[in-house]
């Protein structure tokens, strides 16, 4: 990844614009900081900030606010204007991730983790070095992530003895810059003959690495921290559901205890009108918890051992699974349950989805998969179209289904159980098919995964090295999350997983 230190100053100038844009609705509605910042599941700094233009924000804020101040879809309208200038000087951040893979390969989506593209520098309020900056990462909005902005703290490094070692300011730990609250980097920069070299740690991890060190020290920030497309794709992945749910904590708390009463039923289908005030991601987590819990409910009406179909096509869906902290207590009692029983879980990913997915998206796709094999859980692929449309489903291919769709539901679930004969004949067809024509079909867990980088043109030797490097180390220290709902525990265990699988076909 190559950092262009001199800022673009139409961005910066966007960004101010909308800032004072969003003061003057304020103001003009009657609110403060103070009192519209509860109403936007944010604190008023944060308001001060984004007014100022000091911090990007996601969508949902602006949409959010449009309402709150009744400004007609302006302030939303001029923030999609920002994320197009944002995406037009990508390209001129990074190296269109050439050898090294510092960045996404570069595409003119303005969706999705094409790249965490650098926002203009700007100067910093702490004691820097000259060769010290402020970027802001761009992780982009998706089809339900927000899109925000985490600050990052670049830093001369070095590279000795396997380690990396930033010339970060004397009391580094103490600077108030790495005490906020929200997300942020701090960053060591190698300069090399191919360009620079990005290494990365959460902010939190930082202060805690320099706290017992000397005032003087250099913060040491393992390779495996590299930001390069995998980490840069976690962090996508991490910093945008981080967001939404930590600005919904409040409101899901109170959905879970309104929606409790669907518990009791085999049927139910709940709209988005139900939790409209939730954002897109806390309507996911929402919809996943309840699935899992209706499939769980109702497994004992399964005569013999099921069979899954789920509907994710895509990184942006398919990330819930090595995060949603549910999933991983999912997956062991699937496991547990099945016992020695073989257990299959069919997708359907069209060629046509894997074109349109960044790398980044193709690369978390890959690590749900590899986590689910390691629970013994076989995973096929049908890339026919037509099964696109199938809703996610468990059958015992013989008397019975449970269904539990919240992936592309038309609200935010839509559960049953069925003995309907037809029916439970439809998707055990379904299952079969993907089954005996499943993209990936290998004998072996290894040998299913390897197939299936190479579907999503992906690179199995260099996945596999970088998967080991942060199995060995553990990804939080640079994708740490900050919402009791998420876990990174499932990317350590997908990460091991595929490192291991690929050495034991070496």
């Amino acid at each position: 990844m190559i950092v262009s230190v001199a800022p673009p100053p139409e961005l910066a100038q966007a960004r101010a614009a909308l800032g004072r844009r969003l003061a003057e609705a304020r103001k003009s509605a009657g609110y403060t900081q103070e009192t519209l910042a509860p109403l936007t599941h944010y604190v008023r700094s944060t308001i001060a900030n984004v007014e100022r233009g000091r911090q990007s924000i996601g969508r949902d804020f602006w949409v959010r606010c449009d309402e709150i101040l009744d400004t007609g879809g302006v302030l939303a309208a001029e923030y999609d204007r920002l994320r197009v200038l944002v995406t037009r000087n990508t390209a001129g951040h990074f190296d269109g991730g050439r050898a090294r893979g510092a960045a996404f390969a570069t595409r003119a989506e303005t969706h999705g983790p094409t790249a965490l593209s650098l926002l203009a520098p700007h100067a910093a309020d702490g004691d820097f070095a000259p060769q010290t900056y402020v970027v802001d990462l761009w992780a982009p909005d998706g089809r339900f992530f927000p899109g925000l902005a985490i600050p990052a703290y670049v830093h001369p490094a070095v590279a000795e003895d396997g380690r990396v070692l930033a010339a970060v300011p004397t009391g580094y730990c103490d600077d108030r810059l790495l005490r906020t609250p929200r997300r942020s980097l701090v960053v060591g920069r190698i300069e090399t003959d191919q360009g620079a070299q990005l290494f990365g740690l959460d902010a939190r991890h930082a202060r805690q690495r320099l706290a017992q060190a000397a005032p003087d020290a250099r913060l040491v920030i393992p390779q495996a921290y590299q930001l390069d497309e995998l980490v840069l794709a976690l962090l996508w992945a991490v910093a945008n559901l981080d967001e939404a749910l930590l600005a919904d904590d409040a409101r899901i708390e109170q959905a879970i205890a309104e929606l409790a009463s669907y518990e009791q039923m085999s049927r139910s289908a709940v709209s988005h009108d139900l939790a409209a005030d939730l954002s897109d991601v806390g309507r996911m987590w929402l919809g996943s918890v309840f699935c899992a819990g209706h499939i769980h409910r109702h497994a004992d009406a399964l005569t013999s051992t099921p069979a899954y179909w789920t509907r994710e096509q895509r990184g942006e869906e398919a990330s819930t699974w090595l995060l949603f902290a549910h999933k991983q207590r999912y997956l062991d009692l699937t496991a547990a349950r099945a016992g020695s029983h073989r257990i299959i879980r069919a997708f359907c990913i069209p060629r046509a989805a894997v074109d349109a997915s960044p790398r980044g998206e193709r690369i978390l796709l890959l690590l749900a998969v590899a986590l689910m094999e390691s629970y013994g859980i076989e995973v096929v692929i049908t890339d026919e179209p037509e099964y696109a449309g199938t809703p996610g489903f468990v059958t015992d291919s013989d008397r019975h289904a449970v269904l539990a769709n919240w992936v592309g539901a038309q609200g935010i679930w839509h559960v049953d159980v069925t003995d309907d004969h037809r029916t439970v004949r439809q998707y055990g067809a379904a299952i079969n098919h993907a089954s005996g024509r499943s993209v990936i079909a290998a004998a072996s867990p290894p040998a299913r995964l390897r197939v299936l980088t190479e579907y999503l043109d992906l690179n199995w030797e260099t996945l596999a090295r970088r998967c080991r490097d942060l199995a060995d180390q553990g990804c939080a220290a640079v994708v740490q999350p900050r919402s009791r709902h998420l876990s990174t525990a499932g990317i350590d265990r997908a990460c091991r997983y595929l490192a291991d699988a690929a050495a034991s076909t070496d």
